[in-house]
């Protein structure tokens, strides 16, 4: 039995540890909580009240020990039974220290471990004959307490058509013994107890037993309170471990307090007086002795009975405890000054050592530093004196030297001397440290995303309530965030005309009546009552069923270019009138020259310089219309791309969502690929507006700053990076720059994203020349990772990569082709003689 107290220990410290697996953080008790307790006046000697009317007895006594060996405090108070039974159940207060369990009220409380086991006992008038069992109870008339065990008892066998309830069991004995009503059942060794206090000599328990009464002692608390069902157990596991409870026994249980000591000196005293009547006396008292032998005797067999029962219980505790400390998933150990007794096969999986490597060795050998080993002591004396229990996270080295982050908790034997042996948990917390640390970089990075994008992101669930906006959709919207967070969207933001279409319109998509929302374009009321045009492409937002709740939309201001647009049209209009007036004009002058055949040569000269002139007029008007048109059918074609990509990218994201992938992890990723996109295309116009040719770009100067853009785009610093250029100068048309811009972006993105894990020795090289044949060829290489080589890049499902391919081969006509040898290699060839010069 020398490892019992220690295999109770484990079991409450484990059992205790997983109710606080299961609980909120911030929910354990600690060394300030306060815990309110009420015990029973009359119920000796387990709860009584002491000379200075405070609650005392066994019970509390332990009560008090338990809630002290875990760092808690208790206030008691005293009131009858049945009204703190009641208390308890409202949680008006959190535990009490007496209760016996039953089926009745575990549907009511908590309960801990028993720790007391006793048997209830029928008690009568001296000289009651005409009860020799149950069945004999039929018609009689019982006392008991009000709403204790022994009145559920009574009531559930239906003992008597006459159960009769008192607030106390002093109140019912005063009955008895007043010659009112037949018995009173209540706990044998109480009742006893409070028969010798009252001095009433003439009630006497029955030798019948009660085979369904036997009352196990457990400290309750309110139905659910968990937490604090578990501090109490593995404080009950505490004090029985360190000797505790065996004093208070001793101190509440001694032979003086039982009543036939009391009943001998009485019948030494009558002696003395009754000399004539000594041989009589003698008589009955060996009588009464030997019918008290043999109660007692039946007493201790079953006490016998119930102390086999508890061995068992406890053996059986200490298999199961044997089995936990096997197959618990978290390593369990043994120290003693440090020292490591025991650990379990979890300990030795975490750590790399064997077993009889750590066994009798310094728990310093499972610490990466000696100031991490002494952290860990310090804290453990601090929280031990605190509140009994230690709980901190640290770090452990492995035999081959890693490092990994763990929780480590423990609880010793005796609080008073921590020399003793103490038990301790250890759960791995490596892959929680780094997934936390990783989201909260990924938050961060989607909230830099959204702070600087150059378009408005603004979230509306179904309701139409505003979720989420950014700063750059405050700035259009002209409010701040804490005024648009929580709004209704289409009744503060949506000019008036057009709240009730755009409101019926999404509840239609909610419902699923459309498929979904979309691209289009609105007005949007500011805050000062402007209208602004706003471009809108839409995301929906689903559950993991499907169900759509919410929608998360960009939107760019294009108020400005709308109005260009219409100037353009309206000047390419004035233009043509223009045009034709002077071709009418022309007509005219070449009749009237028709007519004059006999103009002289001087005016023959003049007439011929005023054709030229208008000649000169007509070229002049052709070119700017011709300028007009191309502008306009740039600035068409360029905003039908990017709506063209903000629409694939939003399916991207849609097919995400139903796959069940959800929340900002992959939200960054889409909004930095539409943006690079849009930056390579802008990049062609900032070229094309730069050089003197409107109709040619160089791609040397091109592929310089693209390359300088997604350095920057991708945080990417030009010492982490060997970046080797070898470009000559290659002008290409516009039609041919922007989709092959399109592709040198994707190639060189996915370089950046994928080549370099290790972020070691990187290498890019870029060529680019033209052969004499006119044709162009573009060379992208690096030393990285490279693709395994049963993959087939063109065969691979993703956005990217079948752009590059369909641009390459069937709207620029030319070669793409690539090899994966320390790292990989891209060949492009194409011949810019697709489009002709339109400006």
């Amino acid at each position: 039995m020398k490892y019992l107290n220690l295999i109770l220990i484990l079991l409450f410290s484990i059992s205790s540890l997983y109710v606080y697996a299961q609980l909120p953080q911030n929910k354990y008790f600690t060394a300030t909580d306060t815990i309110y307790a009420a015990s029973e006046p009359d119920y000796p000697p387990f709860c009584i009240v002491n000379e200075s009317g405070e609650a005392d007895g066994f019970s509390v006594d332990l009560f008090k020990q338990t809630a002290s060996a875990m760092g808690l405090t208790v206030k008691f108070k005293v009131d009858n039974w049945n009204n703190i039974k009641k208390e308890l159940e409202v949680g008006k207060i959190d535990a009490l220290p007496l209760v016996g369990r039953s089926q009745e009220r575990e549907k009511v409380y908590e309960f801990t471990s028993p720790y007391h086991i006793m048997n209830g006992a029928i008690f009568v008038r001296k000289g009651t004959t005409k009860i020799n069992t149950l069945q004999d109870l039929k018609n009689m008339e019982i006392l008991a307490m009000k709403g204790d065990n022994a009145e559920e008892y009574a009531l559930r066998e239906s003992l008597s058509s006459v159960i009769i309830s008192k607030d106390t069991y002093v109140e019912a004995f005063q009955l008895l013994h007043s010659g009112k009503h037949d018995v009173v059942i209540a706990q044998r060794l109480m009742g006893l107890q409070l028969l010798n206090i009252l001095g009433f000599d003439k009630i006497v328990p029955l030798d019948i037993e009660l085979p369904t009464f036997s009352q196990n002692f457990c400290f309750a608390v309110q139905e659910g309170n968990k937490e604090l069902l578990a501090c109490l157990n593995e404080g009950l596991a505490i004090i029985i471990a360190n000797g505790t409870y065996d004093k208070l026994q001793k101190k509440w249980f001694t032979p003086e307090m039982q009543p036939r000591i009391l009943f001998r000196e009485k019948l030494k005293s009558t002696i003395y007086i009754l000399i004539p009547f000594i041989i009589l006396i003698s008589f009955i008292a060996i009588l009464i002795l030997r019918s008290e032998v043999k109660r007692k005797t039946k007493d201790l067999r079953q006490e016998i009975v119930v102390r086999k029962q508890v061995e068992e219980s406890l053996h059986e505790s200490e298999k199961k405890m044997s089995s936990i400390f096997r197959v618990a998933p978290t390593g369990i150990g043994i120290v003693k000054n440090r020292v490591l007794l025991e650990v379990n096969p979890q300990i030795c999986e975490m750590t790399g050592y064997s077993k009889e490597e750590l066994i009798d060795k310094n728990a310093e050998i499972l610490y990466p530093t000696e100031e991490d080993f002494e952290i860990v002591g310090e804290e453990k004396h601090f929280q031990i004196k605190a509140k009994g229990t230690v709980r901190v996270e640290t770090r452990w080295q492995k035999k081959d030297g890693s490092i990994f982050d763990i929780i480590f908790a423990s609880t010793p034997l005796d609080t008073e001397d921590l020399s003793k042996r103490t038990t301790f948990t250890a759960l791995d917390i490596t892959e929680r440290k780094k997934m936390e640390k990783m989201l909260i970089e990924e938050r961060d990075k989607a909230q830099q995303y959204l702070n600087i994008t150059a378009v408005m992101f603004i979230s509306v669930n179904s309701s139409g309530i505003i979720t989420l906006i950014n700063p750059k959709g405050c700035e259009i919207l002209g409010y701040t965030k804490e005024e648009i967070i929580g709004k209704n969207y289409y009744d503060n933001f949506l000019p008036l005309r057009l709240r009730e279409n755009m409101r019926d319109f999404a509840l239609k998509v909610f419902s699923g009546g459309k498929e979904s929302f979309g691209y289009h374009e609105n007005e949007i009321l500011t805050k000062f009552g402007e209208e602004k045009l706003l471009a809108w492409n839409n995301v929906a937002l689903k559950d993991n069923d499907g169900k759509i709740i919410g929608v998360l939309s960009s939107a760019e201001d294009i108020t400005k270019r709308k109005k260009a647009e219409e100037n353009i049209i309206e000047k390419s209009k004035a233009l043509q009138k223009q045009f034709e007036k002077s071709q009418k004009q022309r007509s005219a002058t070449t009749i009237v020259l028709n007519d004059l055949n006999t103009t002289t040569a001087e005016l023959k000269a003049e007439i011929t310089e005023h054709k030229l002139a208008e000649e000169k007029i007509k070229r002049n008007l052709n070119k700017k219309n011709t300028l007009l048109q191309e502008l306009y059918h740039r600035t068409k074609n360029n905003m039908q791309i990017i709506s063209s990509m903000l629409k694939m990218q939003s399916r991207s994201i849609e097919n995400k969502s139903l796959a069940g992938i959800s929340g900002i992890d992959f939200l960054h990723d889409s909004f930095n690929d539409v943006i690079n996109k849009i930056k390579a295309m802008s990049l062609v116009h900032q070229k094309l507006y730069q050089a003197d040719d409107l109709s040619h770009i160089n791609l040397k100067d091109y592929v310089k700053d693209l390359v300088n853009l997604l350095m920057i785009s991708y945080g990417i610093r030009s010492e982490s990076l060997s970046l080797k250029l070898d470009l000559k100068d290659v002008f290409v048309l516009i039609d041919s720059a922007i989709p092959l811009g399109l592709v040198l972006n994707e190639l060189i993105s996915n370089t950046f994203k994928h080549a370099f894990p290790n972020n070691k020795n990187d290498e890019i090289f870029i060529r680019l020349f033209q052969d004499k044949d006119g044709t162009i060829n573009i060379q992208l290489s690096d030393n990285g990772v490279g693709i395994p080589a049963d993959i087939d890049l063109e065969k691979v499902n993703t956005m990217g990569l079948q752009t590059v391919f369909n641009l390459i081969k069937y709207q620029l006509k030319g070669e793409i082709t690539y090899k994966s040898d320390k790292g990989l290699k891209w060949n492009i060839k194409i011949k810019d003689n697709l489009y002709h010069e339109r400006v």
